[in-house]
């Protein structure tokens, strides 16, 4: 187990005020691109085809796994790293306030610029506080960042209710405002602290021990104690081989791609098929952007719950009653124009459901990677860890992207394109099955 200088250990627990303000910011990008904007485009007649072909620009946040390298980086500079993501996206807020969506070529240019500096400030925050919390605080320090993630998701909802008084530029210049105090917290509150090169620790140590190891020796030595500082970007062919030989993987690489296409092809469309159906976007945005992300936040809690033991049947129960769920929502959509305030009701109602069970199934799939990623070699499992969160964004991200943009780009109606999603979710429920099986047995 790691261990911090006590002076690292007070640094997190007398600021645990400004790392819940640098989490909550960090969970603003992400909801504020997949619940907000396309209710927004929507509402200002943009096409659905081009509204799906905006969410490519997310595409950033599969690609931490490259970005990771740049922000693991021994002493000050995650720091620097940090400040100057924070300040990017200042910049990025405010051109984005003054490049409306209708002119189509710059908002795309400033929307892809967002989310590759909100990504790299997302891996330099992690890195950064993983400096200095312990190991056996992790528990508490997810739960912060958890918290602070979910209050940022939140506030995005909000912000979607307020669609009718809330002006673009306005929306934007605030969230820059939000970025400057969070760089405000980072440069000025936050204490500052240096941290040793695991270099020269790793040469340290073997100085008192009068031993002769090569600087790779002492490079793999100081990776197997835990630092998490490295030199080189290893994502070689070789490397990848390495990695994707721990068991399980293959299979949950597979299951990572396909499992969220079908469910958040319905949760990115339905919000648009209300708008279609003439609801008030304030409205739309009460139910899809800020109650079912607060049924989103409960479903993470709950999912956690579960436990080894149960985690294959849980995981199986969560597929089901997505698909049971999907199903009532595609029938109320059918239904509509014979009983609307009735499929109104349950349509909600289902999407809600669909929330809760998608954040709940969320928390198992992490446990299922986390137990993949532990049973590969100790100096490669956070590497794993990466890969497999990078083809979760992939998979719930390009591969719903494209099958939308298709759908929209050939003029297919809303209900036939519900029934191709919940479809999509109920015939690949024997290859879930197979595959958490396979991964559960190894606990």
């Amino acid at each position: 187990m790691r261990t911090l200088p006590k002076a690292h250990r007070k640094i997190y627990e007398n600021n645990t005020l400004s790392f819940f303000v640098l989490f909550y910011l960090q969970g603003i990008p992400y909801s504020l691109q997949t619940r907000f904007l396309p209710l927004l485009l929507t509402e200002k007649g943009t096409a659905l085809f081009y509204i799906a072909l905006y969410k490519l620009a997310i595409l950033p946040w599969a690609m931490k796994i490259i970005w990771a390298p740049v922000s693991i980086i021994t002493g000050q500079q995650k720091r620097k790293y940090l400040n100057a993501s924070l300040a990017g996206l200042i910049l990025v807020c405010l051109a984005i306030s003054r490049y409306p969506p209708w002119n189509t070529f710059c908002f795309s240019l400033v929307l892809v610029m967002f989310n590759v500096v909100a990504s790299l400030s997302d891996v330099a925050l992690n890195t950064l506080v993983d400096e200095v919390s312990e190991k056996r605080r992790a528990s508490y320090t997810d739960r912060l960042q958890f918290v602070g993630n979910c209050a940022g998701a939140l506030t995005v909802g909000i912000a979607a209710c307020l669609t009718d008084f809330i002006k673009w530029q306005e929306l934007f210049s605030g969230l820059a405002v939000l970025y400057f105090i969070g760089l405000l917290t980072s440069t000025c509150i936050l204490p500052q602290w240096k941290t040793p090169r695991a270099r020269d620790i790793s040469l340290s140590k073997n100085t008192k021990r009068g031993s002769r190891r090569s600087v790779s020796q002492d490079l793999d030595s100081s990776l197997d104690n835990g630092l998490d500082s490295y030199y080189t970007i290893k994502f070689t062919t070789s490397y990848m081989n390495k990695l994707l030989k721990t068991e399980g993987s293959w299979w949950l690489i597979l299951m990572l791609l396909g499992y969220k296409v079908g469910e958040q092809g319905l949760m990115n469309n339905f919000p648009l098929y209300l708008l279609r159906k003439h609801y008030n976007i304030s409205d739309v945005g009460f139910w899809t952007a800020f109650f079912s992300q607060a049924m989103s936040v409960s479903g993470s809690i709950f999912g956690f719950y579960f436990k080894s033991r149960t985690l294959k049947r849980a995981v199986m129960v969560h597929f089901i009653a997505r698909a049971l769920f999907s199903c009532f929502l595609w029938f109320s959509v059918m239904k509509w124009d014979v009983f609307p305030d009735n499929s109104y009701v349950m349509s909600i109602a289902s999407f809600s459901a669909l929330f809760f069970i998608s954040a709940s199934m969320t928390s198992c799939v992490l446990q299922m990677i986390a137990r993949v990623s532990h049973g590969a070699p100790r100096k490669i499992r956070k590497d794993l860890f990466d890969l497999l969160l990078t083809a979760d964004v992939f998979g719930k991200v390009f591969l719903t992207t494209l099958l939308g943009g298709c759908m929209h780009f050939y003029g297919v109606f809303f209900e036939d394109m519900f029934g191709v999603y919940v479809t999509f979710s109920i015939v690949l429920i024997p290859m879930f099955y197979v595959v958490s099986k396979r991964i559960c047995a190894q606990g």
